[in-house]
């Protein structure tokens, strides 16, 4: 959220910002099911509001969509769909 943005700007970084103001929720998708996220990124982001998955929506040998995955999977949160349903529609 565009007000929870870092103070320090890492040297080699990149990431999704929503401008909306925070609302304490965080996300991390792994299409391969591979929960949970890694340590480094729950002390970076925080474990309190961090909702993952737990299911497999790609296998390794299927195309690389991942990317794309993610894509729509903001797309769906943008509509004010909850994480649960998102996943549910994949």
């Amino acid at each position: 959220m565009k007000d929870a943005l870092p103070q320090k700007i890492n040297k080699i970084e990149c990431g999704i910002i929503n401008s909306d103001e925070n609302n304490d929720k965080k996300y991390y998708f792994d299409s391969y099911g591979n929960a949970p996220p890694p340590q480094q990124l729950v002390k970076y982001l925080g474990s309190e509001n961090l909702f993952y998955n737990y299911e497999r929506v790609q296998n390794y040998n299927d195309p690389p969509i991942c990317g794309h995955l993610c894509l729509i999977i903001l797309e769906k949160l943008s509509k004010s769909k909850n994480y649960e349903e998102v996943l549910k529609e994949l």
